[in-house]
């Protein structure tokens, strides 16, 4: 959907039911109308209900009403394709793709005062550059939590 430009990004924290759109965290999103607890100034009015009754099936009711009187009304209550709510232990995902961690290397950067951690498959690393050499396909299954890869120039 995301490709063909054209869909509803719903999101909340705990799909149980009525969102306290004054108080809980959510999102709706739908071409030029996005609201969240964040930017409500355009918004005159919002209703919000989402409840995954099973891991299938998700019941779904937004209103969205803002200043200039453009409507967003959505109504589902049918199967839910993919569910992602999935628990990683000691695993890590990336591009729908779940990973063991078999090492975790911590970068230390002083000057600016940051750490970055790096998640390898490969078990038994202890410095960065046992698995990460300029080319290795090692460093490219990296994880990192901070932008590039220390180990490219």
């Amino acid at each position: 959907m995301k490709q063909a430009d054209d869909y509803l990004r719903v999101m909340v924290e705990s799909p149980k039911g009525t969102v306290n759109t004054a108080s809980d965290p959510f999102e709706i999103e739908y071409k030029d109308i996005s609201v969240k607890k964040t930017t409500m100034n355009d918004v005159a009015s919002v209703e919000l209900s989402a409840d995954l009754v099973t891991k299938t099936r998700l019941n779904l009711y937004t209103y969205v009403e803002l200043k200039s009187g453009k409507t967003l009304i959505a109504r589902y209550q049918n199967t839910c394709t993919e569910e992602r709510d999935v628990e990683l232990t000691n695993q890590y995902e990336i591009d729908n793709r779940i990973a063991a961690v078999g090492s975790v290397v911590e970068w230390r950067n002083v000057r600016e005062g940051n750490r970055r951690f790096c998640l390898y498959e490969q078990e038994g690393l202890a410095a960065p550059e046992e698995g990460c050499g300029r080319g290795d396909s090692a460093c490219r299954g990296a994880v990192r939590n901070g932008g590039n890869r220390p180990c490219d120039s």
